[in-house]
């Protein structure tokens, strides 16, 4: 299935830091990997627990925004996100922004 993944383009200059536990990196079934077909040039994986993974991340994280995609009643739309940024016209930014999955 993934390589039948067509590579997607976004509105800002996003990389996607992939963050796993052990077992879903095992997991041929965890979809967060389906990511490095669909941005493989915007996307890294880093699994909890691997020496050196968790200090990559750290650096990724510190190069500039990012946000925490994850499911809660408090969070807010990429629009808000973008929007608080001041990126409502996201395509002219220079910004990179990561995202965390």
């Amino acid at each position: 299935i993934c390589t039948s993944m067509p590579v997607l383009s976004f509105r800002t200059r996003t990389k996607f830091l992939i963050y796993m536990h052990p077992r879903d990196w095992y997991n041929a079934g965890d979809d967060a990997k389906i990511l490095l077909s669909a941005a493989p040039d915007a996307s890294e994986i880093f699994v909890f627990g691997r020496p050196g993974d968790d200090e990559k991340l750290q650096r990724s994280l510190a190069t500039g925004p990012a946000v925490l995609l994850f499911p809660d009643a408090s969070a807010i739309s990429t629009d808000e996100f973008l929007r608080g940024r001041n990126l409502t016209d996201a395509s002219t930014s220079s910004e990179e922004i990561a995202v965390v999955v």
